[in-house]
């Protein structure tokens, strides 16, 4: 489907904040009110001879400025809009009316009049306030409306000479009523099984009525309006309409999914926009949604090494227990958008099944999406590599035998990047009481002024993880670490509880304190759903939060024929080369010795010696030239 007509046009009205529509507006000496909230009344800002504009700050960079007379801990959009106040990128208005809506926004506006940022050389300019009523009632709307003479009509008449005249209200109104029409009646065409207008579209189309001159966008919007009358109910996503609506989580609204499906970073990406909104609107039914999602994933749609998005047939989740190890897809960036919704949920609920959830893909999918020097990385992160097949078999070309240098499609190593670069926000969550530790890796926090938590950690090979805290003397503080779902036992220097899954000290603590955790960190043997057709029978180990696989550097090819016994005994060793620094792990398996003959034969190969067997972590799997793999090995 074609772009609409003027959808380019409407995009560029949001490039910068003086657009092309209010310089034409402004060479015709109309007055340019802005406004920064949608408390303050647009139709009375665009009495004739003025316009309204809603101040952005298209393509902000730094805010340092504005950081430094806001602090960082008030939010982005107002001081991005102070930023670009203080570098003059708002000298065109000739005007600003605000109301009194939140405190972010006035502490901006008010350094905005401080420093002088606005109407320099323009000796009319004025800054008003508006104060907003807390409710709706007759004593409401008799405050509303001496605000609006008091700081809208009288100062723009007095300073403007703007007509407020009830005509000229009256006037004001009809037009901005004509714009609300058209934009409801353009987001009519969203509702449709079909719709012949995207999103994004609508989004634009919307957001330019705020920044530009009514009067000189209504036509572009009656055109537009005209064309998707006949633009027709073609699916907007032409070329993936066979993906259905599953693909796009489009199938139907969120707070009724409950599986996980289609394409599975858009998915995990929507998940945790889910979570955010939950959160701040304290939406419980939202909240139970990604709950709901967050099940249908981790009980049956993950990967045991926390890769999701099973098919290369849109990168997406298929069916519940449907996880074959060698043609999954498990996109780096599907495991690290996972954490992005884990974190989320860790703030939403504090469960620590989250944190094993996001502690599993990131030593395990994560990692492996990257070589130990950094320089070579996997779009695709399977279970199982048999190279001759995945070079020759055209439903397994997706599957790299070795890191490439780069993709087409350049998504993961930047974020892989990203993700490592931004790693201590998901290593601890900070409240009044205290702090949580949701991560063992080694780092330094500030917890609150004069305090700083400092952890020491042997995680992924040793269970021992400490903790000091530097901090003036009687500071009563809660720690609260994860029982990460690797330990079978704990021990601890300090007095301790538990609950949803975490550690609980409570105590004061004088400069210095520290205190141990020493988590057991025995080889487990994991088995899989017997659902899940592809494992059956078969074991995968592993060792604290790390999967465990075998590669044929140390096991030689045709790794299907090797099996674990079940009585054989697992013992931690020490790897050599490349793998130096890491716990591998040895025992004793079972080789089938093929016997030579035709394809099919009456009776199996009974011929077995044994082996052998070395298990490497898997996230350091191909570091070593090509070759086979298999995490799942039979038992």
């Amino acid at each position: 489907m074609k772009d609409l007509k003027h959808l380019l046009y409407f995009e560029n009205l949001l490039q910068e904040a003086q657009n092309e529509l209010i310089l034409q507006a402004q060479s015709e000496g109309k007055v340019c009110v802005a406004y920064v909230c949608e408390n303050t009344p647009e139709s009375l800002l665009n009495l004739p001879g003025a316009f309204s504009t809603r101040l952005r700050a298209p393509r902000t960079g730094s805010m340092e400025m504005a950081t430094y007379y806001m602090t960082s801990f008030l939010c982005e959009y107002s001081r991005a809009l102070l930023e670009r106040a203080i570098e003059g990128g708002y000298n065109f208005a000739d005007c600003l009316i605000t109301p009194d809506g939140c405190t972010m926004m006035n502490r901006a506006v008010e350094n905005m009049e401080l420093l002088k940022a606005l109407g320099k050389d323009k000796e009319k300019f004025f800054f008003e306030y508006m104060e907003i009523p807390m409710k709706a009632d007759d004593n409401g709307l008799n405050l509303y409306t001496l605000q609006c003479k008091n700081h809208i009509l009288k100062p723009l008449h007095e300073h403007y000479g703007i007509d407020v005249s009830d005509k000229a209200i009256r006037q004001a109104v009809a037009e901005h009523n004509r714009v609300c029409e058209l934009i409801r009646a353009i987001g009519d065409f969203r509702k449709g099984d079909k719709p012949r207008i995207t999103g994004y579209e609508f989004h634009v189309i919307t957001l330019a009525t705020y920044v530009a001159p009514k009067y000189l966008i209504i036509d572009k919007l009656e055109e537009t309006l005209e064309e998707l009358k006949t633009r027709g109910d073609s699916f907007h996503w032409d070329g993936n309409d066979k993906q259905g609506m599953e693909y796009f989580q489009a199938n139907q609204p969120v707070r009724r999914q409950k599986d996980a499906v289609g394409h599975s970073v858009r998915a995990v990406y929507l998940y945790s926009g889910m979570a955010d909104v939950a959160m701040r609107t304290q939406d419980e039914s939202l909240k139970e949604a990604c709950r709901t999602l967050f099940r249908s994933i981790a009980e049956k749609r993950m990967y045991v090494t926390g890769g999701i998005g099973s098919t290369y047939n849109g990168e997406a989740f298929t069916f519940d227990y449907d996880l074959p190890n060698d043609t999954a897809y498990a996109e780096s960036c599907a495991s690290i958008g996972l954490i992005f919704f884990m974190q989320r949920m860790l703030e939403m609920d504090g469960d620590a099944v989250y944190g094993d959830v996001m502690e599993r893909a990131l030593y395990n999918t994560v990692l492996s999406g990257m070589g130990l020097d950094g320089k070579a990385f996997f779009y695709v992160n399977p279970l199982e590599v048999f190279p001759e097949a995945d070079l020759k078999d055209p439903n397994k070309h997706h599957v790299k035998i070795e890191r490439q240098k780069w993709f087409a499609c350049a998504c993961c190593p930047p974020n892989i990047a990203r993700l490592l670069a931004d790693l201590g926000q998901y290593i601890y969550r900070k409240d009044e009481n205290g702090v949580a530790v949701d991560l063992f890796i080694g780092s330094e926090v500030k917890v609150a002024d004069g305090v700083t938590l400092t952890q020491n950690s042997q995680v992924p090979f040793g269970g021992k993880v400490s903790f000091k805290l530097s901090c003036p003397n009687g500071t009563k503080l809660t720690l609260r670490v994860r029982k990460p779902f690797w330990t079978d036992g704990v021990t601890c220097d300090a007095e301790m509880t538990e609950k949803n899954g975490y550690l609980v000290v409570e105590k004061v603590w004088n400069d210095g304190d520290t205190v141990s955790f020493d988590f057991a960190m025995p080889v487990r043997r994991v088995y899989a759903s017997p659902y899940v057709r592809q494992d059956l029978g078969k074991v995968c180990l592993m060792r604290g939060p790390l999967v465990y696989c075998l590669e044929e550097a140390d096991n030689g090819d045709n790794l299907h024929l090797v099996s674990l016994p079940e009585e054989s005994e697992i013992a931690p060793a020490q790897g050599e080369g490349v793998l130096s620094g890491m716990t591998t792990l040895k025992a004793k398996g079972l080789r089938i010795v093929p016997e030579e003959g035709t394809l099919y034969r009456g009776a199996p190969c009974r011929s077995k010696e044994e082996t052998q067997l070395t298990f490497i972590p898997y996230f350091a799997w191909a570091n070593r030239g090509v070759g086979e793999m298999t995490v799942w090995v039979r038992e």
